[in-house]
């Protein structure tokens, strides 16, 4: 079966019983060869066709998710089935570079049936999707069970994968992550799949870039908008505590300590935003460092006040959880300066709780307790206290008197607004 000079196989007829063919014999049979090699040629050019079809389909997709703005998670996922889908592949995985650990972490897998197992961070420069990352350069592994360079052959025999393809994400000459397939059959990945598979690669590093930068830019906006909203926070608490220190003729040093505390408040929420994510905030935490921040700065030397913070873990949007922390950090101020005035010791308690749709603060102390006319003598802590409950967290504030101490519950509603 020969095609414009090229061979692509053999007709073979054999007889039962010892034949001699006569010319017109052969003469017919490479007849029926040509015939054959032409339809299988032009199957070939066919699939091969078709096969280039899909290929730029694909291509043409990947570019419009290269071009579109996606948040980098629904990214990967889309590129992972895309991947998967054109190399007709059992599991396909991509691994991004975590540079200050210097290790490669999974971040997306797709996979035929069933659900692709997790993997643990993988060391730069160890196994095949290591030494792809370090090296830059492309492994085909014919055999992940049997290769010594690979890692986790258990979890290959357990899920049942052979051959694999493992190639750079790589973008303006820096290597991000790596992008692999596996077949559950043995495989030799061709010449063109693996172009194609370094093509997806390269598009999807580009992908990549454009979602952090997508992601960078609402993150600048939204830091942009929480400071100023701090800020003016802080303006306005400040001319509070000016009219306050008017009235109740404050020393200029006890003015700006009570600035700085509720100033560290909102750094608090900050702090704990960068290391955490910029989506919601760890109430429990925030307080425990407003706590203890309060309890190193505000106490006196010959004072010993615990302040215990303890509970559930709240997570509250930046906004409604910047407030609370000022409203508590008022409270624990508050019991300071008049409930353990002339004392040595004593216990703040604060507790954080939930029902099915509030959330519930308990501020507790063993000193003094309030007076009686507490409307009447209220002053500008408390004031800020309860502006902060009723308006900005719509909530509920109430100052109770127990047998001894003071006791301030807040209650607040769970669909805090993110705004």
């Amino acid at each position: 079966l020969v095609v414009e000079a090229e061979p692509l196989g053999a007709l073979n007829v054999q007889t039962v019983r010892p034949h001699d063919y006569t010319a017109e014999e052969v003469e017919l049979l490479q007849l029926i060869a040509d015939l054959a090699a032409g339809a299988l040629a032009k199957a070939q050019l066919h699939d091969s066709q078709h096969r280039q079809l899909e290929e730029l389909q694909m291509l043409a997709q990947l570019s419009a998710v290269v071009n579109a703005p996606q948040y980098l998670d629904d990214l990967l996922k889309i590129v992972t089935d895309m991947a998967a889908q054109s190399m007709n592949a059992a599991v396909c995985s991509l691994f991004m570079l975590n540079e200050e650990e210097e290790q490669l972490e999974l971040r997306s897998a797709r996979r035929r049936h069933g659900r692709y197992q997790h993997r643990p961070p993988l060391p730069l420069g160890q196994g095949v999707i290591g030494q792809v990352a370090l090296t830059g350069q492309a492994l085909n592994v014919p055999d992940v069970q049997s290769s010594d360079l690979y890692l986790g052959k258990e979890l290959a025999q357990e899920e049942g994968l052979c051959s694999m393809l493992a190639v750079p994400l790589q973008v303006r000459g820096r290597i991000i992550g790596v992008l692999s397939c596996y077949t559950d059959t043995p495989h030799e990945f061709t010449e063109e799949q693996t172009s194609l598979f370094m093509t997806l690669a390269n598009q999807t590093a580009l992908a990549i870039e454009n979602a952090r930068l997508v992601t960078n830019a609402a993150v600048v906006r939204e830091m942009h908008h929480r400071i100023k909203n701090n800020l003016q926070t802080v303006a306005m608490l400040m001319r509070l505590q000016m009219r306050d220190a008017e009235t109740n003729k404050l020393s200029t040093a006890e003015v700006l300590e009570l600035s700085i505390s509720r100033i560290q408040s909102i750094a608090a929420v900050h702090e704990v935003l960068s290391e955490k994510g910029f989506r919601l905030v760890d109430v429990l935490d925030v307080l425990q460092r407003i706590a203890q921040m309060t309890q190193q700065s505000m106490t006196h030397p010959h004072q010993q006040i615990e302040i215990k913070v303890h509970g559930d873990t709240l997570a509250l949007p930046s906004k409604a959880a910047t407030s609370l922390a000022l409203v508590v950090n008022e409270l624990i101020l508050n019991a300071l300066e008049h409930g353990f005035h002339g004392r040595g010791q004593g216990m703040i308690d604060v507790s954080l709780g939930r029902s099915a749709d509030e959330y519930i603060i308990l501020v507790r102390d063993n000193g003094r307790g309030f007076p009686a006319d507490l409307e009447q003598k209220q002053g500008l802590g408390l004031d800020i206290a309860t502006t902060l409950v009723s308006e900005d967290l719509h909530g509920r504030i109430k100052f109770n008197h127990p047998p001894t101490g003071a006791e301030v519950s807040i209650r607040l509603p769970r669909n805090q607004s993110a705004t």
